[in-house]
């Protein structure tokens, strides 16, 4: 892929050329846990997760929970 800001096309691996008015590349992002005991609530395992640790909570195997929220804008759980 390749980007001509002053023209404004996208380049695409595949040799198509798209315009564009405005462009965003978010690459690279990803989520990992940053502890061994950590899990990380995403949309697609949301319901698993949660299971997971009420089941947790309710068998006595978990004691504490912390739900850890980033200082950066997020949007973490659904209205």
């Amino acid at each position: 892929m390749s980007v001509d800001p002053g023209g404004r096309p996208v380049h695409t691996g595949e040799g198509r050329e798209l315009r564009y008015d405005a462009l965003l590349v978010a690459v690279g992002g990803r989520q990992v846990a940053d502890h061994d005991h950590a899990l990380i609530f995403r949309d697609a395992e949301a319901k698993r997760v949660h299971e997971h640790v009420v089941d947790d909570v309710l068998a006595g195997r978990a004691r504490c929970v912390a739900f850890v929220v980033p200082e950066c804008p997020v949007y973490p759980l659904p209205p």
